[in-house]
């Protein structure tokens, strides 16, 4: 028990002794970092982040403390929330302010790879492309756990505090702050949608929070796609309207599109492929529709060529064929031939048929004569 109870104190004390891992600052890094997010936005025709030097320095302490204990999280040093680093650092002079920050670390971690990676996160996308935010603090550090960076937005939204006593200092330089509208949920119309005009500073996932349906929804209502850039005054379909179909009987259907209709909802309400009313009315599937436009639903069906009448088939001819004559017996000829038994026996057949042919003709005859006195009427008296 004793040297276990050693070893454990000896394994302690160790843990104690041996030092973090030293964190090395990469101030060059943040600025290389700081242009990449910049490059991005302008891709998206944002204007840059203004980098603001209390963000920046709230970034990079937050970055090297991740980096000192191997992992990263919103959660900084003491229990901190980003907005509390950005105040703690000076951020805002006493005004009201807003915070948001994305974070990405790994073992081989790039500035590249965590651009990367934020833009494909829809919630870090958001930051990136934000509309609400015009300053910015980056943070970059090293360790033997890897790289760790951090993105922290900001805006200034309250007014400068008025001052307690003595003279007014003089004006600080005017800081760009953004007016962000608040989000009012618009009420249904009459027939049965929902459309949000879009305010200053407003985007897709505030809105689809507001109304309390999924952002991928909104986008699939709307077309678009999670990195689609909207502008105020935009209509953005929360409700669909119902789709009243109409029905030809021949020729083609068209459908008039009324306000709050989408392409979706009308191919649903006909019973086609989406695809199919994209097809048919040379549409992309990231085209808009507006009320008044007038869509194909079913093409003219192509009128039937008249084909000409087949000639009646005439009834085979009947041939007449001759009736075949019974044959004649060939007569039998006999010849006398030089041999004497074979010529007495042919001869003495023959005879006998003539003497019988003479017999039945002398028989007739009498049967004739017969015949006659039985009709020959008696003399007169």
């Amino acid at each position: 028990m004793r040297r276990v109870a050693l070893i454990a104190l000896l394994t302690m004390a160790l843990c104690v002794l041996v030092p973090a891992p030293p964190v090395e600052a990469q101030s060059s890094t943040a600025l290389y970092l700081l242009d990449l997010v910049n490059q991005f936005r302008a891709g998206y025709g944002l204007p840059p982040y203004n980098p603001d030097p209390a963000l920046m320095a709230a970034a990079q302490a937050h970055s090297e403390w991740a980096a000192s204990i191997g992992t990263h999280s919103h959660t900084g040093a003491g229990g901190s929330t980003p907005r509390d680093r950005a105040v703690a650092a000076g951020y805002g002079g006493g005004r009201a302010v807003r915070v948001s920050e994305n974070i990405y670390w790994g073992t081989n971690a790039t500035p590249e790879s965590a651009l990367e990676w934020w833009r494909n996160s829809p919630i870090h996308f958001r930051g990136l492309t934000s509309t609400q935010y015009v300053d910015i603090g980056v943070g970059a550090a090293y360790s033997s756990y890897g790289g760790f960076f951090t993105l922290l937005f900001g805006v200034v939204i309250g007014e400068e505090p008025p001052s307690s006593s003595g003279p007014s200092a003089p004006p600080a330089a005017t800081r760009p702050v953004y007016r962000v509208e608040p989000i009012v949920v618009a009420t249904p119309n009459p027939d049965g949608s929902v459309i949000h005009i879009v305010g200053e500073g407003q985007n897709l996932w505030d809105i689809a929070e507001a109304y309390d349906v999924p952002l991928s929804e909104v986008l699939a209502l709307n077309r678009l796609r999670e990195d689609a850039i909207i502008h105020p005054g935009d209509a953005i379909v929360i409700v669909p309207a119902s789709v009243k179909t109409s029905s030809e009987p021949q020729g083609p259907l068209i459908h008039t599109v009324e306000a709050g209709q989408t392409l979706l909802g009308i191919a649903l309400a006909y019973g086609i492929d989406l695809e199919t009313l994209l097809a048919l009315n040379d549409l992309e599937t990231t085209s808009i529709i507006h009320p008044g436009d007038q869509l194909l639903i079913r093409p003219a069906e192509p009128t039937p060529t008249p084909q000409p009448s087949p000639l009646p088939t005439p009834s085979p001819t009947a041939t007449v064929r001759p009736r075949p004559t019974a044959a004649l017996p060939t007569p039998t000829v006999f010849s006398e031939e030089a041999n004497g038994a074979a010529s007495s026996g042919a001869g003495l057949g023959a005879r006998q048929v003539l003497i019988g042919a003479l017999v039945l003709v002398g028989l007739t005859g009498l049967l004739l004569i017969a015949a006659g006195v039985a009709l020959k009427p008696p003399p007169p008296e």
